[in-house]
């Protein structure tokens, strides 16, 4: 579950010191007063000379006065030592949900087909390649602009589209095989898938087991309504034995849609520990994602996930996919605000140039953030939108 640092009660400030001056006067106000109110009070038959006459005129008050001193002494170190140890608690919780917090999934290796290219894509959109090409409809009679992978569309039902996903899915499993079999054989695997939901869950997963042929992997699960890269949260939160994730999503189209792109993606994401144990060598660290809320409190957690806050660093690179003009504003507004502002010269906006990944939005938005802290050492910032606008931190493992 989202991690909300804001949930935490306030800390609380430490009373105010008794000022002894204050009550130094009052005390002898106090001893004066009933000095006098003895003196008048006091039974004319009585000798105001007397003992008891001093006692009950200096002594008594005078003890009365430091009992009330001693009183409000006490009760003012008691409320700071409550204060105190519950400040002590507020900051050892904090620590804790930070650290939490901070925790990381790494990013191993990807596989995947896009119209740009099947590696390198971070490289190829900054060095300015496209995947939208415009397309003529002949029975539409129009153009749209289209990211298509090969094989096009052509018949439009859902026999080409599972035809399609199959050649696509075998031009990434001999890779992934290969990765699978020599790297993770002994870990515990997951894997998701996201699609469209043009076919089928069962004729997804009936694809999948023909084409990549690898025992460990019986736990798949598919999550059509999985938003975005929320569901990493999830899994830094699911203490079970899963060591290695794998992220599959699909995005094909069967009927054209203006300026979608296509691409079927695999991601493996590894535990932080289970990196460390195996010695395994990550490219990238991908911290918590956090659901847009509360403008500055949801950027500032995100930073502070990705350890930006605490590095007082500004300098990351900026990706953003399916934002609209209003919320990229309002971002870049309150990021500026937060003391964390964004570097036009490092932002870069995928929606015209890549075009819309829709349900794949997560695994594309990754893998370009990933590529690019793996091959620059350079801090990333992701704004998407899925069913909802989220953000999220990627972070440099090692120097290249």
């Amino acid at each position: 579950m989202p991690i909300n640092l804001h949930l935490i009660p306030d800390k609380k400030t430490d009373p105010l010191p008794i000022n002894k001056m204050i009550w130094l006067v009052f005390l002898v106000c106090f001893i004066l007063l009933v000095c006098l109110l003895s003196f008048l009070l006091w039974p004319v038959d009585e000798v105001k000379n007397s003992v008891w006459f001093w006692c009950c005129s200096l002594l008594f008050p005078t003890v009365f006065g430091l009992m009330l001193y001693g009183l409000r002494q006490l009760s003012y170190e008691n409320s700071l030592t409550y204060i105190r140890h519950w400040n002590d608690n507020h900051e050892k919780i904090e620590k804790e949900l930070i650290k939490k917090g901070q925790e990381p999934v790494h990013f191993l290796e990807s596989f995947y087909c896009t119209p740009i290219g099947e590696s390198n894509l971070c490289q190829a959109i900054i060095n300015g390649e496209e995947s939208l090409k415009p397309i003529y409809l002949a029975e539409y009679r129009t153009t749209v602009s289209l990211g298509q992978l090969s094989p096009s569309v052509g018949k439009r039902n859902n026999n080409e589209y599972a035809e399609r996903l199959e050649v696509l899915l075998k031009k990434i499993a001999p890779s992934l095989n290969n990765s699978l079999n020599k790297n993770y054989k002994e870990a515990n695997l997951k894997v998701r898938i996201k699609h469209d939901g043009i076919i089928s869950d069962s004729d997804v997963l009936l694809l999948w087991h023909q084409v990549l042929n690898h025992e460990q992997i019986r736990d798949v699960i598919f999550t059509s309504e999985d938003d975005g890269l929320l569901w990493i949260d999830h899994w830094l939160d699911d203490k079970s034995s899963t060591d290695i994730a794998i992220s599959v999503e699909i995005h094909l189209l069967k009927e054209p849609l203006q300026n979608h792109v296509e691409s079927v993606s695999v991601l493996i994401l590894g535990r932080a520990d289970w990196c460390l144990d195996r010695e395994v060598t990550p490219k990238a660290a991908i911290h918590r994602p956090v659901k847009i809320d509360n403008l500055a409190e949801t950027l500032t957690d995100a930073l502070r996930w990705g350890k930006l806050v605490e590095q007082g660093s500004s300098d990351y690179f900026f990706w953003h996919s399916q934002v609209s003009p209003d919320m990229l504003t309002e971002v870049t507004i309150t990021l500026d605000s937060v003391e964390h502002p964004i570097n036009q010269g490092k932002s870069f906006d995928l929606d015209p140039t890549f075009g819309l990944p829709d349900k794949a939005v997560g695994n594309i938005a990754l893998i370009l953030a990933c590529e690019k802290a793996y091959s620059e050492n350079e801090n990333q910032l992701i704004l998407l939108r899925d069913s909802s606008y989220q953000v999220c931190t990627v972070r440099p493992l090692s120097v290249h």
